[in-house]
């Protein structure tokens, strides 16, 4: 896999996890970038919306991405998250 340069993708998770801010979530967002650079997923903080503490952005970005994308994919993908 081609090395990419993670700058964008750490300030769009930045961007995501303000968004969680906004909405009354701790400030956390997560997402996950294939091989080519695409993004595929993005996920913010939503224990607070969700009233569920395991509603972490990454918890669900993960479970997200087991349902909607094959294993050659999630094999080729990288999580850019703002902390874990």
């Amino acid at each position: 896999m081609a090395q990419l340069d993670a700058n964008p993708y750490v300030k769009r998770a930045i961007e995501i996890a303000k968004d969680a801010l906004a909405s009354g979530n701790d400030g956390f967002g997560c997402l996950l970038v294939g091989a080519s650079g695409d993004i595929l997923l993005e996920q913010r903080n939503a224990v607070a919306d969700e009233k569920d503490p395991t509603a972490h952005d990454a918890m669900m970005l993960v479970r997200r991405a087991a349902r909607q994308l094959d294993a050659e994919t999630l094999q080729n993908s990288t999580i850019y998250a703002t902390m874990e």
